[in-house]
């Protein structure tokens, strides 16, 4: 198993964070969702404020290409487009 990118576990934590904050659900339960593999459920007023959040915090905005919907499965996914999208 190799070893994840401290920048990588960074934004994978403030990423959880936030998301738990929109679904009003303690970080540790989101966790355990992902860990078993549950899907990421967020719906349009979900969307719209971690598109906010994540415009202002990292500098980019989800929809900008389409396939930014297909990423938001999981905390994993989105955690990545993040890492890959945002400003270094």
């Amino acid at each position: 198993m190799c070893a994840v990118p401290a920048r990588q576990q960074a934004v994978f934590q403030e990423v959880a964070r936030t998301v738990a904050e929109i679904k009003n659900l303690p970080v540790d339960e989101l966790l355990a969702a992902e860990a078993a593999h549950q899907p990421l459920v967020l719906d349009s007023l979900d969307l719209v404020e971690l598109s906010i959040r994540l415009e202002r915090s990292y500098g980019f905005e989800i929809g900008a290409d389409p396939e930014d919907f297909v990423l938001l499965r999981d905390l994993h996914s989105l955690a990545e487009l993040v890492t890959r999208r945002s400003r270094a």
